[in-house]
């Protein structure tokens, strides 16, 4: 019996949420390539859990987050691809991006962001930005900017 119990609490244990810091934060990355917009969603990661062998963040609006990070098809008209929509979500902590069991990924945030402003997408925040991101994208912005007047001057 007592064997029983210690395995129960030690469970328990296992699957109590670990803390996030302020830098922990889960982003909708949403794409539609026909308009030509990003739209990004900043959720705080309020904890993570320890699922199987990987790490899922816990964000203030669970039900949200996961709606708008379904992944979306790319529309189809007669067997052929029209317009691209996409959407994730991924946990960023400052300019590094997390998949979905905690693995870093190979795109950081702002190479990513950086991608769609080289192809003039136009950028909209669907809920309050951190400013960390903020000046990740102005930076961005203004490297394009620099990089495109460049290729301008004689």
């Amino acid at each position: 019996m007592l064997a029983v119990l210690l395995l129960i609490l030690i469970n328990q244990i296992k699957e109590k949420p670990i803390a996030a810091t302020s830098d922990d934060w889960y982003v909708i990355i949403s794409v539609d390539a026909e308009k030509k917009q990003l739209w990004l969603w900043f959720y705080p990661i309020v904890g993570f859990r320890q699922i199987n062998a990987g790490t899922v963040p816990i964000t203030s609006r669970p039900s949200t987050t996961k709606k708008l990070s379904q992944r979306k098809a790319p529309q189809m008209v007669n067997n052929e691809i029209c317009g691209v929509s996409v959407s994730y979500g991924r946990w960023a902590r400052n300019d590094a991006l997390f998949d979905d069991v905690g693995d870093a990924e190979d795109d950081t945030f702002s190479s990513i962001v950086g991608r769609y402003l080289r192809n003039n997408f136009e950028v909209s925040y669907s809920s309050s930005i951190p400013n960390f991101y903020q000046q990740l994208i102005k930076q961005k912005c203004l490297s394009i900017a620099k990089d495109r007047e460049d290729l301008h001057q004689p």
